[in-house]
């Protein structure tokens, strides 16, 4: 469904951290230049990413169409918000044992393909959790981005 305020973008090159490894999700993320530059709006910004790695506690912004339901799978009409709480790594090395990097930033709630916003800079993106999501002590996980600024910035910069 098309909103009048949406900017529809293609994707024309993907870099991704070439120390990902699967199936463990090492260094999980990409990059996508895109085929134009976005139409600065009042609805459509961008936001910077964060160089600084939140400390436990810090209150964050999960947003995304993922399932709000489960096992059945219900996709919302709307875009979903959800206020989460970034988790020590003790809690998470207990959750996953044997599975947990330094790299990876923790929630108490998980949403596919979501973005993390923390203090208005872009935190984490999802990365991998259980299935279904929202158990007891098996929090979401995601890639903390403070931990690749200095391969996001050069990246960007060498592909400009």
């Amino acid at each position: 469904m098309y909103e009048s305020r949406q900017q529809l973008f293609q994707g024309i090159k993907s870099i991704p951290h070439p120390g990902y490894s699967h199936p463990g999700h090492s260094s999980d993320l990409m990059l996508i230049k895109l085929n134009k530059r976005i139409r600065e709006t009042p609805h459509v910004r961008p936001i910077s990413i964060s160089s600084h790695c939140p400390s436990v506690g810090t209150s964050c912004l999960v947003s995304g169409w993922e399932t709000t339901s489960s096992p059945q799978a219900t996709f919302p009409r709307v875009l979903q918000c959800l206020n989460i709480t970034v988790l020590s790594d003790d809690r998470l090395k207990t959750a996953y044992p044997n599975q947990i990097d330094l790299e990876w930033l923790f929630h108490t709630r998980g949403d596919s393909g979501g973005p993390v916003v923390c203090s208005g800079s872009l935190q984490g993106l999802v990365s991998w959790g259980d299935f279904p999501c929202t158990q007891p002590n098996r929090p979401g996980v995601y890639t903390d981005l403070c931990r690749f600024s200095k391969w996001t910035q050069d990246t960007i910069q060498s592909n400009s």
